[in-house]
């Protein structure tokens, strides 16, 4: 008899989780996984991209998530925030970028002008721009305030998969499916350097904080270091077994990770182009990674639908965040 009641109330406390659970689904629209993380300049907030359509953001102290924001209708493969931390970006495969006050949840403007899918946004360090990724081969520089396109950028062959901008907002560093990485002036729009080193697409790149390096990473399963200056690569990391989807540098740059689609991140060290350490901890493709601005954290999104949070200095994981 006892066991028979262990088994009752076993099944009905599995089932009333169940429809909490399905409740909370139904509520924030979002049952899928983590495609782009991003943390606010202040560290407090962080912002997720989902293969459902909407933008989850995030108390990083408590782990909640506040706000959820709705108005793609495709899934959302970047998010970006303004350095006053007052506006995001969001980009999609719906072919447009919007731009939402975080306060208020609102869209402000959407962003339409390519023709097919986003896989990439970012704003100048003033907020003044916003520049955008697509598989239409483009780089688009938008006027944050008007909304209109000011510049189409066109020196891609095939798509553009990840794009970065340098810390001065002079530079913007594009990524493609033509297995080049191509540094832009922002300014003239005209481009500067053509970096051929991948012989796969180029799913990741980012300036070094002194915005004297870039990194790029892709489906060559490779992490190259750049000197901007020359447009040499100075070493090419070669420890990732699968395509690596998200390349950054840490706020002081001393440090670099990376993360791959076998569900490794790896820190590398800088000097020795060596790995320090490789983190496990997902059960998919690690899509997303960022350093806190303190540097002290790394979070990584996965499709598996978690975030991650490592302690940098010990790589190990702290906490898992879901969104359930």
């Amino acid at each position: 008899m006892r066991r028979l009641i262990s088994l009752i109330v076993f099944i009905i406390s599995h089932f009333t989780f169940a429809q909490e659970t399905s409740i909370f689904v139904q509520r924030i629209g979002y049952a899928g996984g983590i495609t782009s993380v991003v943390f606010s300049p202040d560290g407090k907030k962080l912002a997720c991209g989902t293969i459902t359509n909407v933008v989850l953001i995030w108390d990083f102290q408590t782990g909640k998530v506040e706000k959820v924001l709705r108005g793609h209708t495709n899934r959302i493969y970047s998010v970006a925030y303004t350095s006053d931390g007052k506006k995001l970006a969001s980009g999609s495969w719906d072919c447009t970028a919007i731009i939402w006050d975080i306060e208020t949840e609102k869209a402000e403007k959407t962003l339409k002008g390519h023709t097919s899918g986003l896989f990439a946004v970012k704003f100048t360090p003033d907020g003044k721009k916003l520049a955008s990724a697509a598989t239409d081969n483009t780089v688009i520089i938008w006027d944050v305030e008007t909304g209109n396109a000011e510049k189409i950028l066109k020196g891609h062959t095939s798509g553009v998969y990840s794009l970065d901008i340098s810390p001065d907002g002079k530079k913007l560093a594009s990524g493609g499916k033509d297995n080049t990485v191509i540094i832009w002036d922002i300014e003239t729009g005209k481009s500067e350097k053509i970096l051929k080193e991948h012989t796969g697409l180029v799913y990741s790149v980012n300036f070094s904080p002194d915005g004297k390096k870039l990194t790029s990473g892709g489906k060559d399963n490779t992490v190259i270091i750049w000197d901007i200056e020359t447009g040499k690569s100075e070493k090419i990391l070669k420890e990732h077994t699968d395509l690596v989807y998200s390349v950054v540098f840490s706020p002081n740059g001393k440090k670099l990770a990376s993360g791959a689609k076998n569900r490794t991140i790896i820190f590398w060290d800088l000097a020795t182009g060596k790995s320090e350490k490789i983190l496990q901890g997902h059960m998919e493709r690690v899509r997303s990674i960022v350093f806190s601005p303190d540097g002290k954290k790394l979070v990584s999104g996965s499709y598996d639908g978690t975030i991650i949070i490592w302690d940098v200095e010990t790589g190990k994981a702290e906490r898992t965040l879901r969104p359930y």
